[in-house]
Parts: structure tokens; sequence; C-alpha cells
């Protein structure tokens, strides 16, 4: 219509998803210690063997129940079938929007947007898995007449459902206006309204049919006798959790700028946020942030305009603040209202999940950055150049708080920070030609956040030094924001093979006061968890109809704490590791081996301390070739347009890495994403 608009989109995705088996089970991993590497699981002829854990001794496994109880034996490649994981999610995706032209310059522009997301995740344990059978054996009451089966003999099929619904509304208005040819302004003011919604719901069926969809019921309620009472009483556990969570958002905007004869630009915006966490007080549930900002477009200045080896140069620098919050916490008291009844009242009961935290306020975030965009003649090469200087204020994070308030953690603002970076992007044609075209695309990024101020009161090492495998926030003045702390390693007894570290700056083999007196002070700074720098380089080729490109990326540095042989795991669940081989086992072994010899009766605090010592702290740079993809476009029809087909291909392999294990620092001990082939057809009508 004259002066007005209005424009919709839609969209419908729908994904399916099947694995069969289900390794993540902890019953499993402290059963069988996640399968040690070496553990066989097929003869010579492929037929499946069984693997021996830590489950009942084999006298019991024979002779309880009188051989009515089901197998207690574990034959792993048996069971592939025997247990399934399966995700249906839906998302619907309903965008409005509208555009009325009051005058000339001057709109009005409103939005809606809805999105709403639904999954199902059923996860089935077949009768004949290990699991199942050994769960059906524990629960059962038997005599030398009869046996009761208080969990039927069947599957298990639990669904968990999950609801998310987000809504967003937004009103603004659009002033831009141009005069005498040299001025120009342009604003926008507005308001926008935000809310998330989260329900999940879930069921558990045993003795399921999933040909018939019947099942049988099972006493939650009551103690039942464990293993026939030898372990006493346990009532069947089925945890079935419902939640619902709303977060609303609220904000005022405006941004305007003004450009005079196109070269120089000033700019300013400011808006208030608000959000249901920060509790009821209006000062702390809304935060008023701002910026400014100017550019130089030195580029159509006259003395460098006729120059012909620059077509664009801009200078740019902004300041202000923004804020962030964090949904995993929030000013009020939580409780979690359980499933069960309690084991001793037998009455509905709830736990606090967190407490109070009335002093929670929102995240602060002042950035200074200067920014230089370049382009030579006809775009040969082209860019830009920043650099950046943030100073986070009451970063919120998961800290150390005092045990008598009845918990040992809590999300609260921790700390001041500094972080300081450079990024620069570089686009070059390297050759262009009728039939044939080179062009490369560079990414390279600085970044370092260090801490400036540390609200801890808890300053033990072990809260803060994160282990193999894991990355945490360390808000310890001085250092690194995600910063790999380690016990100081004084390298193994050449009498013994027994690790040795420092107590008060002496050499000591006193592990409990090492592991749970050393102040992090005391600790060793291994440097930093995350990239230090970091980018990318990708070459695009064409020929004629085909076009091919690959990208390279790169992580440096930064450090990773690899896993070892800890012979407390080893002992209590029989978890192995490689190192074991390569352990101190006589004299003279501690000048090639950093690995204690194996000594009983374990040593926990021995243990812990030589698993999150320094000797285990590696470099974790590397360079990668991410993917490569292929693509020939056709010529177009009456009908189709564009029509092309690629093929496209991810996670190709490490073309060098800092370590000498072999150690992929982006995944540790986990499998790492594996080759992943894309074919496909695009095209427009």
């Amino acid at each position: 219509l004259n002066n007005l608009s209005f424009g919709i989109d839609m969209r419908v995705t729908e994904v399916k998803n099947k694995e069969f088996g289900y390794s993540n089970l902890n019953q499993y991993q402290l059963m069988f210690g996640g399968n040690y590497p070496y553990a066989r699981l097929a003869d010579e002829n492929g037929n499946p063997v069984e693997v021996i854990g830590n489950g009942p001794l084999p006298a019991y496994q024979d002779t309880a129940g009188n051989g009515r109880l089901l197998s207690w034996k574990y034959f792993p490649l048996a069971e592939l079938d025997q247990s399934s994981q399966q995700t249906n999610t839906r998302e619907n995706i309903i965008n409005f929007d509208s555009k009325w032209e009051i005058i000339k310059g001057l709109n009005l522009y409103g939005l809606f947007s809805y999105r709403k997301s639904n999954s199902v995740d059923e996860t089935l344990l077949g009768a004949e898995s290990y699991y199942m059978r050994q769960l059906i054996n524990s629960y059962a009451v038997y005599d030398d007449q009869s046996i009761k089966w208080n969990i039927p003999n069947g599957d298990k099929m639990s669904i968990y459902n999950s609801e998310n619904t987000a809504q967003q509304g937004r009103l603004q208005v659009n002033y831009d206006i141009k005069w005498q040819d040299r001025h120009e302004l342009n604003a926008i003011a507005g308001y926008e309204m935000r809310q998330n919604i989260s329900k999940s719901n879930s069921s558990i069926y045993f003795g399921y049919n999933k040909d018939r969809l019947m099942y049988s019921p099972v006493d939650y309620v009551s103690q039942l006798p464990l293993a026939n009472g030898y372990l006493g009483t346990s009532r069947i556990f089925a945890e079935m959790p419902l939640s619902h969570i709303n977060n609303r958002f609220v904000s005022y905007f405006t941004n305007a700028s003004y450009s005079f004869d196109a070269k120089y630009i000033l700019s300013a915006s400011a808006r208030k946020d608000a959000s249901n966490l920060f509790g009821v007080k209006s000062n702390n549930r809304g935060k008023p942030f701002w910026s400014v900002g100017a550019s130089w477009v030195i580029s159509n200045e006259s003395f460098i305009k006729d120059y012909d080896g620059i077509s664009y140069l801009k200078l740019r620098a902004t300041y202000g603040h923004n804020g962030n919050i964090n949904n995993n916490t929030a000013a009020y008291p939580i409780m979690s209202l359980q499933n069960q009844v309690h084991p001793i009242t037998n009455l509905p009961y709830a736990r606090i999940q967190s407490p109070p935290n009335p002093t929670l306020r929102w995240e602060t975030v002042g950035m200074l950055n200067f920014g230089l965009d370049f382009a030579t003649k006809d775009h040969r090469i082209s860019g830009s150049i920043e650099y950046y200087r943030k100073t986070p204020r009451d970063l919120i994070s998961s800290t150390r708080i005092d045990p008598t308030s009845g918990f040992t953690s809590l999300s609260v603002n921790s700390a001041n920070l500094l972080g300081t970076g450079v990024d620069l992007s570089l686009q070059s044609k390297n050759v262009i030609s009728r039939n044939f075209a080179w062009l490369s695309n560079v990414v390279f990024s600085y970044n370092r956040t260090k801490v400036t101020k540390s609200y801890l009161s808890n300053t033990r090492a072990n809260n803060y030094i994160a282990g193999a495998g894991s990355i945490i926030q360390s808000p310890v003045e001085g250092g690194d924001l995600f910063g790999q702390y380690a016990f100081k390693w004084a390298g193994l007894d050449p009498e013994t093979g027994k690790p040795k570290g420092y107590v008060d700056g002496a050499v000591s083999k006193d592990y409990a006061a090492i592991y749970n007196g050393t102040q992090i002070a005391d600790a060793d700074n291994m440097g930093s968890l995350v990239p230090l720098y970091f980018g990318a380089l990708r070459n695009t080729f064409t020929f004629k109809n085909w076009e091919a490109s690959f990208n390279i990326s790169f992580q440096l540095g930064h450090v990773f704490m690899r896993h070892s042989f800890n012979d407390y795991m080893f002992w209590e669940y029989e978890t192995g590791h490689k190192d074991y081989a390569r352990r101190w086992q006589k004299p003279g072994d501690e000048k090639w081996t950093d690995v204690p010899a194996f000594n009983y009766p374990v040593d926990y605090n021995a243990s812990m301390f030589y698993n999150y010592s320094s000797a285990l702290v590696e470099k974790a740079d590397q360079i990668k070739l991410r993917d490569f993809q292929l693509s020939y476009r056709f010529t177009s029809s009456k009908l189709i347009k564009n029509p092309q087909v690629y093929c496209y291909a991810q996670n190709l392999g490490t073309i060098w890495r800092a370590n000498k294990f072999g150690i992929d620092p982006e995944y540790g001990i986990s499998s790492p994403d594996a080759l992943a082939v894309s074919l496909g057809l695009k095209f427009s009508l």
C-alpha cells in the first residue's frame, strides 16, 4: 500500500536422529571404567566375548537365586542393538514486520517474532542389555521357593520432552534526512520486549513393549531390599524432572549518527535494559548503557582522493558501556521440588538449589575500539584492522563461598577484568582472469583477558585448577581469566618413585598438605587455557563453472592439562591409562619419566596432587585443515536458476601440533569429530 508495507517470514525445521547403543550410563562407566582400551570384544571368529568388570563375584552370580536370576555377564558386541537413543526436534519460526512512512524520511517500524521448538528424546534400554539385567536382579526378592521381580523383566523407556518458546516485539522510529548535499542525519529510537519460556517433563516406563505400547507399574515409594537385602534397602530411582523457566527482558534504545561532507561522522547510542533475574529493586533490574564514536573517511579527502593506489581508507574510534547477564543464577532463592518422597519421612520435600543473592548486579563492559578499513584500487587487497580494550566489571562466575551458608559455591559477581585484543581481516584477489580466479581470505586475532580485581574469599588452589579436559574460570588477581594453574612439581623421589611437591617453599611429600593446603598464590601459573592467537586462511579457486576452496585454521599461545595414570581411579574403579607403562619402577627411571610408581595402599591426596601438577601441562598449539569444498554450477534455464552441485568435507585432520603425545587439545580423551562429507544440490526457481 502507499507508504505502508507488511512482511512475513515463516520457517519450519524438522530433524530426526537415531543412534543405537548407549555409552553414557554412569553405571557402565563405574562398572567397567569406560571399557579399558585393550579389552577384547570378539574372538578369532568374530563372536562376542565377555568383558569382565568389577560387578558381583562369579560365586555370587552363579548361586544367587538358585540360578533363577538373569545373567550377569556382559557381552558388549551382543548389545549393540539392545539400546537406542532417538531425538525428534521440530522448530517453527514466524516473523511479522510492518513499515509505515509517515512523512519523507520519517517512518515507523514494527516487528514481532515467534519461535517455538519441541524436542522429544527417547532412550530405550533393552531387557537383554547388561544395565537392565543388573538393575532387575538388584531389586529381585527371592527365597528357596519363589522369586519376586520388583522391576518387571522387560525394556525400559525414558522419554524427555522439552519445549522452548521465544517471543520478541519491537516498535521503532527511524529518521533519515540529508540537506545541502553535505549534511546527513540518521537516527532511531524504540522499545523492545523479549520473553523466553523453557518447559520440560519426562516419564519412565518399565516392562515396556514397543510393539504394543504396554508397560508395567513399579513401586517408587517403598524401601525395597537391594541384592535381596544384603545391601540394605533402596527405592527404585526414576528421576522425572519437571521444570518451567520464564526469563523476561525489556529495552529502551536510541541511536543517531551525523555525517558531514561524507568524510566526518559522529555517532552516539543509549539504551536501558532490564531483566527479571536481578531482583525487585528497580536499580538492580534495569541498567543504562551508552556509547559514542567518530570516524574519518580519509579517502574522500582531496589530498588523497586522486591517489590511484587507494580506493577506500577509513579511520574510526568508539567508546561505550554495555551489559551482560547470566541465566544460571538469580537474585532469588531457587528451590527444586523432588520427584520422590523423602527416604526417612516418606513426605514430599524440596532442596534449595541456590541461596538468595540480593547483591547480584549486571556485568558491565567498557569498550574502547580503534579501527582502520582499507581497500586498494579495484579492491585488489581490502580488509580491516582493529585494536580494542575491554574493561568488564562485576564478572558473574561460580565462586567458592563460606560453607556455613550450606553451599560450597555460588555464581556471584566475582571479579573485574581487562581484555585487550587485535583483529585483522584481509581479502586479496591474487589472480583474476577470464576463466580463472584465485582469492584468499585471512583472519587473525589476538585476545587476552586478565583479572585486575578479585573478590575471592576462598583461595585454596585445588578450587581453581582446571583438570584434564576441563576449562574453568579462575578469577585470580593478575592471572588469565581462563588460566591453567597447577601444583608445583619437584619430580620423583629417586629411591621410591613417589611424587614430590612443595609446602611453604620446601620440597615435601606431605600430600595432604600439598593438595588441601596449597594457596592459589603458591601454585604454578602455566598460562592461558584458551588460545591467545587464532585465525584462518581460506583459498578459493574458480575455473569456468568449477569452484574449489579449503580452510586452514590455527590456535596458538595456550596450554592444556593431559590425562595420565591415576592409581586411585585404577584401584577404586579399574580405570587404566597407557601411562602405566611409563611409571617409575627402579632408581634412575626418574630421569626419563614423571609417572609415579604404583604404590599400595593408595594415597588419594598423592594421586590428586600428581594429576593436577605442572608435570602434566602441555602446549596446545596446533594447525588444522578444517574443510574442503568443491562445486559445479550449471547453466540456468527458464524454470531453474543457478543450479549447483557441491561436495563439502569437514574435519580433515591436523597439519601440525605442539605436544608430542598425539593429543588433540580440542577434545582431550574424547573422540574427535569424525570426517563428515556432504553432497548437495542447490537451485532457485
